[in-house]
């Protein structure tokens, strides 16, 4: 509203200047023409019907023109000036960030805040499966999942940005089976949980590469395991693109008996795991 006001004021002050300016010509014209005709230095004469001004006549007229001209550039100009002055000037647009630009900063044992936090998360229908508690609302059942995650034995990590922002998590050992497989092979098993919003964004590769790098770094693993739903196409190739293959179909003795699908991937130049990893298949 200021804005437009003042665009008011600046195309009013410049039609008073542009209409002081002719009339002060006009009134300059005819004290001219007064003097020189009294004085008789000009005539008006008639030829063919039609008025032949004096020379001092035309040249105010030409002036009073070039004036109107002028009045009407400034009032233009004036007006784009207020218009645009205190907008303003959109940014540059820019690129999204590149996939290839990593989030993830560090892998660390997880604490009990953040363990309330992934315990509330909710996912969507069909990846509803993924729920750890059936009402994420509850604050018992909340309660009761961070005492469990939080306890080492389970081995629970948490996956974080620059700021510190939970990104996912992961655990370790047999937290990480589904109820129902054959897991007699000496491997270990990793469980991976990414945040709601940041499932099906194309980052499902970054948080495997690093998970894998963790868990080679810390435990040194002959063999590593995963267990996944079978209609979820979307992590399974994830990880096989990481080298995992199939290697049993089963179907869970909880819930509604859902498919599941067990991978590995054996790690070359790595004889045995070591004993903290160990420790989750005893």
């Amino acid at each position: 509203m200021r804005r437009k006001l003042i665009k008011i004021l600046a195309a009013v002050l410049a039609l008073l200047l542009a209409f002081f300016g002719l009339y002060g010509l006009w009134v300059g014209l005819q004290m001219s023409l007064s003097a020189a005709l009294q004085s008789g230095a000009a005539q008006v004469e008639v030829v063919n019907g039609r008025f032949l001004l004096p020379q001092t006549a035309v040249f105010y007229g030409l002036l009073a023109g070039f004036f109107l001209l002028l009045s009407l550039v400034l009032i233009g100009a004036t007006y784009r000036l207020v218009a645009y002055s205190g907008r303003r000037i959109p940014p540059a647009k820019q690129s999204p960030p590149s996939k290839e630009e990593p989030m993830i900063k560090t892998i660390r044992l997880i604490t009990q805040a953040e363990a309330r936090q992934f315990a509330r998360w909710v996912y969507e229908p069909p990846y509803d499966i993924y729920n750890i508690l059936p009402d994420p609302n509850d604050p018992d059942m909340i309660e009761q999942a961070a005492n469990y995650f939080y306890d080492p034995a389970v081995q629970c990590y948490a996956i974080v940005d620059d700021a510190g922002d939970l990104l996912a998590f992961c655990t370790f050992g047999e937290d990480a089976q589904v109820p129902g497989g054959d897991y007699g092979r000496a491997a270990l098993d990793i469980g991976l949980g990414v945040r709601p919003d940041l499932t099906g964004q194309g980052m499902g590769r970054e948080f495997v590469t690093a998970v894998i790098d963790f868990t080679c770094r810390t435990f040194r693993p002959a063999v590593l395991r995963v267990t996944i739903a079978a209609f979820n196409r979307r992590a399974q190739r994830v990880w096989e693109q990481q080298g995992f293959v199939p290697v049993q179909q089963f179907n869970s003795v909880m819930d509604e008996k859902r498919p599941f699908l067990i991978l590995e991937k054996t790690l070359t130049g790595i004889a045995q795991m070591s004993p903290a990893a160990a420790n989750h298949h005893e």
